[in-house]
């Protein structure tokens, strides 16, 4: 399995149209700007997830979307629930990345789409729920634990950083407080590699991290 393949395979002519039409884009342009911003968003989740309270707040973030699939979200975008959609994304940023580094996502993406800061920051907040929802789909279908999310996402890290355009690695060097985001081209090699001591490492701090704040 690919990640980013099989996210991108979502976006078929009519969600890019509604994305088109929500962010006021050309189709085309709109097209570009989701595969520069699904593999930043699934690089910088992956660097959550490599480290424990990154990967503690991101499970925790999985399970408050309730089962929530990348298809139910898509389904709110083409049905007319944008709104909604974008303020659960919006919040997910938050709450997973902090205001800071969100602020300094959209700014580095925005430069490098050559767009505006609000139309990016939009689109993020739309596409946050799916990326989320399917990573959380994979862990209900493989019936995950926490470590085997951590497993999982690690394990993709050669695809998520193959996947971005050329450029945007090396612009998202600036973006403080993703642990290894800036460098994830770099680093995808060496984080998929011993992906299984790395993923049980992971889990055992962040259960540690878990119980310690119970």
């Amino acid at each position: 399995m690919n990640i980013v393949v099989s996210l991108m395979s979502s976006f078929g002519k009519q969600a890019l149209g509604q994305l088109a039409g929500v962010l006021g884009a050309k189709e085309d342009a709109t097209h570009s700007a989701v595969q520069a911003a699904v593999p930043a968003l699934l690089g910088g989740l992956t660097s959550l997830a490599s480290k424990p309270e990154g990967a503690n707040n991101l499970w925790s973030a999985l399970q408050g979307l309730k089962g929530g699939s990348d298809d139910d979200y898509l389904g709110m975008l083409t049905g007319g629930k944008e709104s909604v959609l974008s303020d659960l994304g919006g919040n997910l940023l938050m709450n997973l990345f902090g205001k800071s580094s969100t602020n300094s996502l959209v700014d580095v993406l925005s430069r490098f789409l050559g767009g505006n800061s609000t139309m990016v920051s939009k689109l993020l907040s739309l596409l946050a729920p799916m990326v989320l929802g399917y990573i959380g789909k994979q862990v209900k279908s493989g019936n995950l634990d926490l470590a085997g999310l951590v497993k999982m996402l690690l394990g993709q890290s050669s695809n998520i950083a193959s996947a971005m355009p050329s450029g945007l690695a090396k612009s998202l060097s600036g973006v403080q407080g993703l642990g290894a985001f800036g460098n994830f081209v770099d680093e995808a090699k060496d984080l998929a590699k011993g992906v299984e001591s790395q993923a049980a490492s992971a889990s055992r701090a962040a259960a540690s991290t878990a119980s310690q704040s119970a």
